[in-house]
Protein backbone atom coordinates (compact mmCIF):
# COMPACT_ATOMS: atom_id res chain seq x y z
CA UNK A 1 0.00 0.00 0.00
CA UNK A 2 1.19 3.00 -0.58
CA UNK A 3 2.76 5.77 1.51
CA UNK A 4 0.53 8.75 0.17
CA UNK A 5 -2.53 6.28 0.94
CA UNK A 6 -1.67 5.76 4.86
CA UNK A 7 0.08 9.08 5.50
CA UNK A 8 -2.65 11.36 3.62
CA UNK A 9 -5.44 9.33 4.36
CA UNK A 10 -4.77 8.36 7.71
CA UNK A 11 -4.57 12.18 8.76
CA UNK A 12 -7.02 13.35 7.13
CA UNK A 13 -9.34 10.70 8.33
CA UNK A 14 -8.33 11.01 11.80
CA UNK A 15 -8.63 15.34 11.90
CA UNK A 16 -12.11 15.11 10.17
CA UNK A 17 -12.93 12.73 13.04
CA UNK A 18 -11.39 14.74 15.65
CA UNK A 19 -12.84 17.49 14.38
CA UNK A 20 -16.37 16.38 14.11
CA UNK A 21 -16.50 17.65 10.26
CA UNK A 22 -18.70 15.56 8.57
CA UNK A 23 -20.82 16.77 5.79
CA UNK A 24 -23.91 14.92 4.76
CA UNK A 25 -22.67 13.89 2.01
CA UNK A 26 -20.12 11.34 2.96
CA UNK A 27 -21.94 10.67 6.48
CA UNK A 28 -22.74 6.75 5.16
CA UNK A 29 -18.99 6.50 4.56
CA UNK A 30 -17.89 8.03 7.50
CA UNK A 31 -20.56 6.00 9.42
CA UNK A 32 -19.58 3.03 8.05
CA UNK A 33 -15.58 3.20 8.69
CA UNK A 34 -16.64 3.70 12.41
CA UNK A 35 -18.66 1.08 12.57
CA UNK A 36 -16.28 -1.22 11.56
CA UNK A 37 -13.90 0.25 13.55
CA UNK A 38 -15.86 -0.05 16.69
CA UNK A 39 -16.25 -3.92 15.66
CA UNK A 40 -12.95 -4.64 15.38
CA UNK A 41 -12.29 -3.17 18.02
CA UNK A 42 -14.50 -5.52 20.06
CA UNK A 43 -13.00 -8.45 18.01
CA UNK A 44 -9.55 -7.59 19.32
CA UNK A 45 -10.78 -7.19 22.84
CA UNK A 46 -12.38 -10.48 22.62
CA UNK A 47 -9.16 -12.23 20.88
CA UNK A 48 -7.43 -10.84 24.21
CA UNK A 49 -9.73 -12.67 26.26
CA UNK A 50 -10.21 -15.50 24.41
CA UNK A 51 -6.06 -16.04 23.62
CA UNK A 52 -4.21 -13.97 26.97
CA UNK A 53 -0.65 -13.61 26.01
CA UNK A 54 1.46 -11.03 28.71
CA UNK A 55 4.22 -9.54 26.58
CA UNK A 56 5.84 -8.20 30.03
CA UNK A 57 6.47 -11.73 31.37
CA UNK A 58 8.19 -13.60 27.99
CA UNK A 59 11.54 -14.65 28.26
CA UNK A 60 11.65 -16.46 25.86
CA UNK A 61 9.95 -17.34 21.86
CA UNK A 62 7.72 -19.82 21.33
CA UNK A 63 9.07 -21.02 17.10
CA UNK A 64 5.90 -22.29 16.25
CA UNK A 65 3.63 -19.01 17.19
CA UNK A 66 6.51 -16.44 15.78
CA UNK A 67 6.22 -18.47 12.59
CA UNK A 68 2.13 -18.42 12.78
CA UNK A 69 2.85 -14.44 12.73
CA UNK A 70 5.38 -14.69 10.03
CA UNK A 71 2.41 -16.53 7.83
CA UNK A 72 -0.28 -13.85 8.73
CA UNK A 73 2.08 -11.25 8.08
CA UNK A 74 2.75 -12.97 4.24
CA UNK A 75 -1.10 -13.01 3.83
CA UNK A 76 -1.72 -9.76 4.98
CA UNK A 77 1.01 -8.65 2.00
CA UNK A 78 -0.51 -10.31 -0.27
CA UNK A 79 -4.25 -8.68 0.44
CA UNK A 80 -2.89 -5.56 0.45
CA UNK A 81 -1.00 -5.78 -2.91
CA UNK A 82 -4.16 -6.82 -4.23
CA UNK A 83 -6.21 -4.00 -2.67
CA UNK A 84 -3.37 -1.75 -3.53
CA UNK A 85 -3.66 -2.80 -7.69
CA UNK A 86 -7.63 -2.25 -6.95
CA UNK A 87 -7.07 0.99 -5.64
CA UNK A 88 -4.41 2.24 -8.37
CA UNK A 89 -7.14 0.92 -10.85
CA UNK A 90 -9.88 3.22 -9.46
CA UNK A 91 -7.67 6.13 -9.45
CA UNK A 92 -6.75 6.06 -13.03
CA UNK A 93 -10.32 5.28 -14.30
CA UNK A 94 -11.66 8.76 -12.06
CA UNK A 95 -8.25 10.68 -13.39
CA UNK A 96 -9.66 9.89 -16.93
CA UNK A 97 -12.88 10.63 -16.35
CA UNK A 98 -12.24 14.04 -14.93
CA UNK A 99 -11.66 13.22 -10.85
CA UNK A 100 -13.83 12.53 -8.38
CA UNK A 101 -13.90 15.94 -6.89
CA UNK A 102 -13.24 17.00 -2.96
CA UNK A 103 -16.46 14.94 -1.91
CA UNK A 104 -15.51 11.75 -3.72
CA UNK A 105 -12.24 11.89 -2.42
CA UNK A 106 -13.46 12.26 1.10
CA UNK A 107 -15.55 9.12 0.50
CA UNK A 108 -13.00 7.05 -1.23
CA UNK A 109 -10.98 7.75 2.28
CA UNK A 110 -13.21 6.07 4.27
CA UNK A 111 -14.27 3.36 1.63
CA UNK A 112 -10.93 2.36 1.68
CA UNK A 113 -9.42 2.15 5.17
CA UNK A 114 -12.49 0.82 6.16
CA UNK A 115 -12.01 -3.03 5.29
CA UNK A 116 -8.20 -2.86 6.35
CA UNK A 117 -8.66 -3.20 10.05
CA UNK A 118 -11.36 -6.11 9.38
CA UNK A 119 -8.66 -8.06 7.41
CA UNK A 120 -6.24 -7.88 10.35
CA UNK A 121 -8.45 -8.97 13.07
CA UNK A 122 -10.04 -11.90 10.48
CA UNK A 123 -6.63 -12.95 9.82
CA UNK A 124 -5.82 -12.93 13.65
CA UNK A 125 -8.77 -14.66 14.01
CA UNK A 126 -8.19 -17.47 12.07
CA UNK A 127 -4.22 -18.07 13.60
CA UNK A 128 -5.74 -18.10 16.82
CA UNK A 129 -3.70 -15.52 17.96
CA UNK A 130 -4.43 -12.03 20.37
CA UNK A 131 -3.21 -8.35 19.37
CA UNK A 132 -1.33 -8.48 22.43
CA UNK A 133 0.98 -11.69 20.98
CA UNK A 134 0.91 -10.39 17.44
CA UNK A 135 2.79 -7.17 18.59
CA UNK A 136 5.05 -9.01 20.60
CA UNK A 137 6.53 -11.00 18.16
CA UNK A 138 6.39 -7.99 15.76
CA UNK A 139 8.60 -6.00 17.99
CA UNK A 140 10.81 -9.16 18.26
CA UNK A 141 10.86 -9.88 14.54
CA UNK A 142 12.21 -5.28 13.99
CA UNK A 143 14.66 -5.97 17.35
CA UNK A 144 16.34 -9.05 14.56
CA UNK A 145 16.23 -6.86 11.88
CA UNK A 146 17.58 -3.98 13.87
CA UNK A 147 20.59 -6.18 15.05
CA UNK A 148 21.32 -6.62 11.06
CA UNK A 149 21.53 -3.00 10.58
CA UNK A 150 23.85 -2.70 13.38
CA UNK A 151 26.23 -6.22 11.83
CA UNK A 152 25.22 -7.91 14.68
CA UNK A 153 23.35 -10.86 12.52
CA UNK A 154 24.79 -13.73 10.17
CA UNK A 155 25.44 -13.05 6.74
CA UNK A 156 22.33 -14.92 6.14
CA UNK A 157 20.42 -11.87 6.72
CA UNK A 158 22.42 -9.83 5.10
CA UNK A 159 19.77 -8.94 1.73
CA UNK A 160 17.57 -7.63 4.72
CA UNK A 161 19.74 -4.87 5.28
CA UNK A 162 18.36 -1.55 5.74
CA UNK A 163 14.83 -2.57 6.45
CA UNK A 164 15.01 -1.32 10.15
CA UNK A 165 16.27 1.77 9.03
CA UNK A 166 14.31 2.53 6.20
CA UNK A 167 10.97 1.40 8.65
CA UNK A 168 12.77 3.66 11.36
CA UNK A 169 12.53 6.21 9.43
CA UNK A 170 8.87 5.98 8.12
CA UNK A 171 8.21 5.72 11.92
CA UNK A 172 9.51 8.72 13.12
CA UNK A 173 8.20 10.95 10.65
CA UNK A 174 4.80 9.77 11.55
CA UNK A 175 5.51 9.92 15.18
CA UNK A 176 6.25 13.75 14.56
CA UNK A 177 3.38 14.15 12.28
CA UNK A 178 1.14 13.11 15.72
CA UNK A 179 3.05 15.09 17.81
CA UNK A 180 4.72 12.33 19.73
CA UNK A 181 1.56 9.87 21.07
CA UNK A 182 3.51 7.45 19.63
CA UNK A 183 5.65 5.50 21.71
CA UNK A 184 9.29 5.73 20.77
CA UNK A 185 10.60 3.13 18.54
CA UNK A 186 13.64 2.50 20.24
CA UNK A 187 11.50 2.12 23.27
CA UNK A 188 9.31 -0.70 22.41
CA UNK A 189 12.33 -2.80 21.27
CA UNK A 190 14.62 -1.94 24.25
CA UNK A 191 12.64 -4.56 26.14
CA UNK A 192 12.79 -7.47 24.22
CA UNK A 193 14.53 -10.78 26.10
CA UNK A 194 17.46 -11.44 24.27
CA UNK A 195 16.65 -15.49 24.15
CA UNK A 196 13.73 -14.16 21.84
CA UNK A 197 15.91 -12.45 19.38
CA UNK A 198 18.25 -15.22 19.36
CA UNK A 199 15.70 -18.05 18.51
CA UNK A 200 14.09 -15.29 16.10
CA UNK A 201 17.15 -14.45 14.41
CA UNK A 202 17.50 -18.62 14.00
CA UNK A 203 14.41 -18.97 12.10
CA UNK A 204 14.33 -15.71 10.06
CA UNK A 205 17.67 -17.18 8.99
CA UNK A 206 16.79 -20.09 6.92
CA UNK A 207 14.29 -18.08 4.68
CA UNK A 208 15.32 -14.38 4.77
CA UNK A 209 12.68 -14.02 1.16
CA UNK A 210 9.79 -15.43 3.30
CA UNK A 211 10.72 -12.50 5.62
CA UNK A 212 11.13 -9.55 2.85
CA UNK A 213 7.51 -10.93 1.71
CA UNK A 214 6.16 -10.30 5.35
CA UNK A 215 7.74 -6.99 5.25
CA UNK A 216 5.81 -5.94 1.71
CA UNK A 217 4.05 -3.55 3.69
CA UNK A 218 4.83 -1.50 6.55
CA UNK A 219 2.84 1.43 6.81
CA UNK A 220 0.50 -0.05 9.65
CA UNK A 221 3.20 -1.49 11.63
CA UNK A 222 2.85 1.37 14.71
CA UNK A 223 -0.75 -0.29 15.01
CA UNK A 224 0.46 -4.19 15.28
CA UNK A 225 3.04 -2.91 17.43
CA UNK A 226 0.63 -1.29 19.38
CA UNK A 227 -2.46 -2.16 19.57
CA UNK A 228 -4.00 -0.07 22.10
CA UNK A 229 -3.93 2.88 19.25
CA UNK A 230 -7.10 1.30 17.79
CA UNK A 231 -9.23 1.62 21.45
CA UNK A 232 -7.54 5.06 20.91
CA UNK A 233 -8.83 6.08 17.55
CA UNK A 234 -12.35 4.50 18.21
CA UNK A 235 -11.95 7.11 21.52
CA UNK A 236 -11.66 10.02 19.22
CA UNK A 237 -14.91 8.54 17.06
CA UNK A 238 -17.86 11.01 17.12
CA UNK A 239 -21.08 10.22 17.54
CA UNK A 240 -22.45 9.31 13.95
CA UNK A 241 -25.47 11.56 13.13
CA UNK A 242 -27.28 12.24 9.14
CA UNK A 243 -26.54 15.99 8.65
CA UNK A 244 -27.20 18.83 11.29
CA UNK A 245 -29.49 18.48 14.24
CA UNK A 246 -33.00 19.54 13.48
CA UNK A 247 -33.55 22.60 15.51
CA UNK A 248 -36.03 21.67 18.15
CA UNK A 249 -39.64 22.76 17.65
CA UNK A 250 -40.47 26.40 19.35
CA UNK A 251 -42.82 26.11 22.63
CA UNK A 252 -46.40 27.60 21.95
CA UNK A 253 -46.80 30.68 22.90
CA UNK A 254 -48.90 31.07 26.65
CA UNK A 255 -52.06 32.56 25.61
CA UNK A 256 -52.88 36.32 26.03
CA UNK A 257 -54.52 37.33 29.47
CA UNK A 258 -57.55 37.31 29.85
CA UNK A 259 -59.50 40.46 31.25
CA UNK A 260 -60.80 40.13 34.94
CA UNK A 261 -65.32 39.89 35.04
CA UNK A 262 -66.56 43.43 36.08
CA UNK A 263 -68.39 42.88 39.77
CA UNK A 264 -71.84 42.26 39.82
CA UNK A 265 -74.09 44.89 40.94
CA UNK A 266 -75.11 45.50 44.60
Amino acid sequence: MKKVFIGCGIVVLIALLAGGYLTYAVWPNASKFVQQLIAASDELNALDREYPFDPHVQTGLDPARFEQMLDVRVELADYFATFTAQMEATKQQQEAEGGPGFIGQLQQVFDQLAPVLSEVVARLREAQMSPQEFAFHTRVMWGVLARVDSNLTGENLKELRGRYTKFKEDYETLQRDEHNRLEKLDSLLATLPPEALKTAEEIMARDPARISHALAMTEIDHLYMQPQRIQDMRGGAPAMKPGPAEPAPAEPAPPPPQPEPAPAPR
